[in-house]
């Protein structure tokens, strides 16, 4: 997890999709990459995930996410700078 920018916008402790599949899969979280790709879209669908650079809820290894925090029900986290 790093900051990154996208569209002009910079998000803190953001991952890209590939980091979190690569992850479930060398830790043992996912049986393949499939499975994790099926985790990560489970995520997402359960709010506990949310996708900055697209609005679907398909869950791609090139999209950034960020972590939803519970106290954040409308998913508002990782926007820190516009430029």
């Amino acid at each position: 997890m790093k900051d990154r920018t996208f569209m002009f916008k910079t998000y803190t402790n953001c991952f890209q999709g590939s980091e979190a599949i690569k992850y479930m899969v060398t830790t043992g979280i996912a049986e393949s990459i499939k499975h994790a790709t099926l985790l990560g879209v489970l995520l997402l669908r359960a709010g506990e995930i949310r996708c900055i650079t697209k609005s679907d809820r398909n869950f791609q290894s090139e999209d950034l996410y960020v972590f939803v925090e519970k106290s954040d029900a409308k998913g508002k986290l990782g926007v820190v700078v516009e430029h």
